[in-house]
């Protein structure tokens, strides 16, 4: 059944296959030619009115989410992880040292940026001032939505640090592990990197300096080259 609103026909798929139109989309219309007499008929798009929100959450979903309404956080709390076992140790190549660099240059909106986060960082207690005598520099990339992501440049350090082995799980190996599965869980861990201490005496090897200052985290950055190994020993 289609609604006819204010249109005197609807031709059918019939109709269609038997005159074989030409469609013009940039011009929203299409060209019937019969007996050598090109015929141009206009179209209309009709436009689906949003009937709203879909159909109503099951009760036993919704019992769930409110049961655990307090593991479903828009955003974790602003304060350190507890210490564990698994906390990011920075091991380095023998007589190798971390390194002292100066902080890049940066236009004045980057600055004002570079400030804001860093105090939410200090809030957060994820950073603490650093008095080590070297450093990594700071830059910015812009994200999808135009806002700015703060990295540390941390190459020369990942240069010199000895690299984790434990494997990074491979696609192709786990569309094999899937075999027949028919339904599937979306798991996000918010913050991820930032659940993850750095190990008790490292913190000093992730100094970074900037204009305001020499500070060193306390928890693991997505620039470590052992970040996405240690997340993946992490959470199995």
């Amino acid at each position: 059944m289609a609604p006819m609103n204010d249109f005197k026909m609807v031709l059918g798929m019939d109709f269609l296959q038997k005159v074989k139109p030409m469609p013009l989309p940039f011009l929203c219309s299409m060209v019937i030619i019969e007996e050598e007499k090109p015929c141009m008929a206009p179209t209309v798009i009709e436009g689906r009115k949003d009937d709203g929100p879909g159909e109503p959450m099951p009760m036993e979903i919704k019992g769930v989410l409110d049961e655990f309404k307090d593991m479903m956080l828009p955003e974790l709390p602003k304060r350190l992880p507890p210490r564990k076992e698994e906390d990011h140790k920075i091991e380095l190549e023998p007589r190798a040292k971390p390194p002292a660099m100066g902080p890049y240059r940066m236009a004045s909106p980057k600055l004002e940026e570079l400030r804001r986060q860093l105090k939410e960082l200090l809030n957060a207690g994820f950073i603490q001032p650093s008095k080590a005598p070297y450093g990594t520099p700071i830059l910015f990339q812009k994200k999808h939505d135009g806002s700015l992501r703060m990295c540390v440049d941390y190459w020369a350090l990942n240069k010199v640090m000895v690299k984790n082995k434990y494997p990074i799980l491979v696609i192709a190996d786990l569309f094999n592990q899937l075999g027949r599965t028919r339904y599937f869980t979306k798991l996000d861990l918010r913050s991820t990197y930032y659940q993850v201490r750095i190990a008790e005496g490292d913190e000093l090897k992730t100094t970074c300096v900037t204009k305001y200052g020499s500070y060193e985290f306390l928890v693991m950055l997505f620039d470590f080259t052992n970040a996405p190994n240690d997340v993946l020993h992490t959470h199995e």
